[in-house]
């Protein structure tokens, strides 16, 4: 399985299109994975793709038709500290170019804690609001290390309980 990574450009008269940048040769391993399941695509994330290994803060966007993933799109890059910004236009011209029913953003913790920050509360909220102007569903925000995986997107109640972060 082959999973492309897009970046967006824009013609003269400023329609934006797809580029493929990269594809990830995928393990015939993940042809049986079910990527709707959390476990199995946050190990590909951290695994395949490499989230967990960056000591550098990376923010993706997973693409969906369905149950089918569609490719994948670096949002942002940022420090230690985390992703300073991104762009709410080029996530929406992705997900749309894309055919996109559903979406997934994953981002790494360089520190490799699971400890969920008001930021990343603050972009799950963000991420569903774009979602639900363009008609797309955000079905998970995700902090990816290489020990676990958090779902933001199923705790953003304002607070977050201890034991919502899953180990390998």
């Amino acid at each position: 399985m082959n999973l492309n990574q897009y970046e967006i450009f824009q013609k003269e008269n400023k329609i934006p299109y797809l580029s493929v940048l990269k594809t990830f040769e995928l393990d015939s391993l993940y042809d049986y994975y079910d990527f709707e399941n959390d476990i199995e695509v946050c190990y590909m994330m951290s695994d395949s793709i490499g989230l967990g290994k960056y000591n550098h803060e990376n923010m993706f966007a997973l693409s969906y038709y369905y149950n089918l993933i569609k490719g994948i799109y670096l949002i942002g890059k940022g420090g230690y500290d985390g992703v300073s910004s991104f762009s709410k236009r080029e996530l929406a011209s992705f997900l749309l170019l894309t055919g996109a029913t559903s979406f997934k953003i994953f981002h790494n913790h360089p520190n490799g804690v699971l400890d969920v920050s008001q930021n990343d509360e603050l972009s799950a909220m963000a991420f569903r609001g774009i979602g639900h102007t363009i008609d797309i569903e955000l079905t998970g925000s995700y902090i990816v290390t290489l020990d676990g995986y958090y779902n933001i997107e199923k705790h953003t109640s304002g607070y977050f309980k201890e034991g919502n972060n899953y180990e390998w």
